[in-house]
Formats: C-alpha cells, structure tokens, sequence
C-alpha cells in the first residue's frame, strides 16, 4: 500500500509540475511575437554591425540612469495604421553614480512603443534582473490600441520620448 501510495504521489508531482513548467514558459516567453505588430516593415535604427553596442543615456537623475542600446531601437509598423511607424525600444533603468549601494547593482528593463506623430507612449513589458543575472517578469500585456498614453511635459516620461524619438528620426 505505501508503494501504490509512493507512486501516486510521484506521478501526482510530476503531472502538476510540467503543467506548472508550462504555465512558466508561457509566463516568461514574452520576446516572442504575441501582439500584432508588423514586423515586416522593421527598420533598424541604430548602427547594427557595429559589433559593440553603443550605450545611450536617454534620460537621468538622482536615482537612476536610463540607457538604450543604440543597435536595438527599431522603427516598426503600427499594428492598426498601414502608414504609420512607431519606436520599439528598450530601455534599462540601473542605479546612477550618485546612489550609494551596499549590494551589486540590479537592474530593470523597461519595453517601450512609442509614436512619432503624438506624444504617445505604451509600456509594453518590465522585466527585472538581479545580481545574479536571473531575470523576473515584472509587467507583461500585449499590444493594446487604448494603452497609448500621453507624454506630459516636464516629467521623467518626457525628457526619455524627446531622446528617443530624436535618436530614432
């Protein structure tokens, strides 16, 4: 009776966990197309065969001091507008020179759209890394026409999309 009782417990662990794997893998891959953005138009907006990626700082203050990778901003057709480009960018948000930290740096990742012709941005995912280098899935939701918020001037949001958008023109 305890080996019958053993086994059930086994294949009971077993089956929740690969359901439980998938449900993490599902989670976690949100680099894969999901939305409907047209990748087809994708024009590259930085240097990428420069083999180093060139670090720029789009934006800083007193805590923190956000970057993007000149090979990967990209300009990509808007989903619902055929004529249409917006900005897909990263942007990693890390601890400034002026913050004094006890423990290595972390860092987070921030997935921007951005539209040229409006003011508009939409966080798309975060994602955060840790010291050791293990990422956790902070915010993740698909491509949403009604997600499209405002810039307002003279805030942190602002001074990033005129760095941006002027980097990508």
């Amino acid at each position: 009776m305890k080996r019958v009782f053993s086994i059930l417990i086994i294949l009971f662990t077993c089956f929740f966990s690969v359901g439980h794997a998938d449900e993490l893998e599902a989670h976690y891959n949100f680099l894969e197309p999901s939305d409907p953005i047209n990748t087809e138009s994708e024009e590259r907006v930085g240097n990428e065969n420069s083999e180093l990626a060139m670090p720029i700082v789009v934006y800083s203050d007193y805590d923190y001091d956000y970057i993007i990778d000149s090979r990967q901003v990209k300009k990509i057709g808007h989903p619902y507008r055929e004529k249409e480009k917006i900005v897909d960018v990263w942007v990693k948000q890390e601890a400034s020179g002026n913050q004094i930290t006890f423990y290595p740096s972390e860092c987070v990742m921030n997935h921007y759209y951005l539209r040229l012709d409006k003011a508009q941005m939409q966080l798309v995912s975060q994602v955060q890394y840790d010291t050791s280098g293990n990422r956790s899935v902070l915010l993740h939701k698909n491509y949403i026409e009604d997600g499209w918020q405002d810039v307002i001037p003279m805030t942190k949001e602002y001074e990033m999309y005129q760095a941006i958008v002027k980097y990508a023109k």
